[in-house]
């Protein structure tokens, strides 16, 4: 919230505006979710092994919100049982949490939005 704020404010005072409006926010959010993804995720992820990557990747695709540890599996093309050691690992690196029975979700914010896009790594001027 305070990446997309600078944002916009930035955006307003090089068009010498005092307001900023529903439009900014929306405009600067993706901005905001690439830089969060280079200052925050790229970092993240900089020791992560693949097959844990893969494991993150796979509950991007499936979308925002908790996802169904199964759902994942199947995504991998695996069983449940034998993704349980990553999504373990995942949950010691604090990248994932449980969310409830079978479920589990990102911890960082905007984590799958930004596994989901180009993968550029954009910083913040």
């Amino acid at each position: 919230v305070q990446l997309i704020g600078y944002l916009c404010w930035e955006t307003a005072q090089r068009k010498e505006r005092t307001v900023i409006e529903a439009a900014d926010v929306d405009r600067e959010r993706s901005e905001a979710v690439q830089s969060m993804g280079a200052q925050v995720h790229f970092i993240s992820l900089k020791e992560v092994p693949a097959g844990q990557r893969r494991y993150l990747s796979a509950m991007a695709e499936l979308g925002d919100g908790p996802q169904s540890t199964a759902d994942v599996a199947e995504a991998l093309g695996k069983t449940a049982g034998s993704t349980s050691d990553v999504r373990a690992r995942l949950i010691e690196r604090d990248l994932i949490q449980p969310a409830g029975r079978g479920k589990v979700e990102f911890t960082l914010p905007h984590l799958g939005e930004w596994l989901r896009g180009p993968g550029t790594v954009r910083r913040v001027q």
